[in-house]
């Protein structure tokens, strides 16, 4: 009925079990030119279907503002408990009761010191980011760019929110950064193609990733 429902929405249409985004039809690495590709084609804002889940993609950056800044809602249920194992009840997943006390209480810290602060190191981590980038742009060697781009947003997430320099991208693959991966890996599973997943033995992936993740 959804998919009924949201025929005319822009977007791929999805095949019955599939979706119509599924790992089987993108190579490794190549998940945001799929985007790019599809925003050129439907729009700023478009669809997609992963397994029975529909995700509303938006590209424009006033729209994103409004989402994230404006009208921040708290988070629907389905991602809290899919999130929740992990996180817990914080910034990412929150319940609805708590989600204006949490927000008046974190408003205050976001000053415009703490923001310069963050915009430095953000600038110094794309540095280091773009340099690995062109290194690799004359040689005959691929990047994972979901990889890199992984290890980007760890380091920029660990100073942000612990205060925290641990140099993912300078010191190659640590076992925090494959936890990391295998932790969002198996919440896909949950979340996207397989949400009877929680029900299924493959969880123990997770679990083990979420140990390590806690020490």
């Amino acid at each position: 009925m959804p998919r009924i429902r949201h025929w005319t929405f822009p977007g791929p249409k999805p095949w019955l079990l599939e979706g119509s985004l599924s790992g089987r039809k993108i190579k490794p690495g190549t998940a945001h030119q799929a985007l790019y590709n599809l925003r050129n084609k439907y729009g700023n804002v478009f669809h997609i279907w992963l397994g029975i889940r529909r995700l509303v993609v938006l590209s424009n950056e006033e729209d994103i503002k409004y989402i994230t800044l404006t009208n921040p809602m708290p988070k629907c249920k389905s991602f809290n408990e899919s999130f929740g194992p992990m996180t817990g009840e914080g910034l990412i997943s929150v319940s609805e009761k708590l989600h204006k006390s949490h927000r008046r209480f974190l408003s205050a810290g976001f000053n415009e010191k703490f923001v310069h602060g963050i915009g430095q190191y953000i600038s110094l981590e794309l540095t280091t980011l773009f340099d690995k980038l062109d290194q690799a742009c004359p040689g005959a060697y691929s990047v994972d760019l979901d990889k890199e781009i992984t290890k980007f947003a760890m380091d920029i997430i660990f100073r942000a929110a612990f205060s925290e320099t641990i140099g993912v991208q300078t010191q190659g693959d640590l076992p925090l950064l494959k936890a990391f991966n295998d932790a969002l890996k198996e919440i896909f599973r949950n979340t996207g193609t397989y949400p009877f997943w929680k029900y299924m033995p493959a969880k123990q992936r997770f679990t083990e990733a979420k140990a390590v993740l806690d020490n």
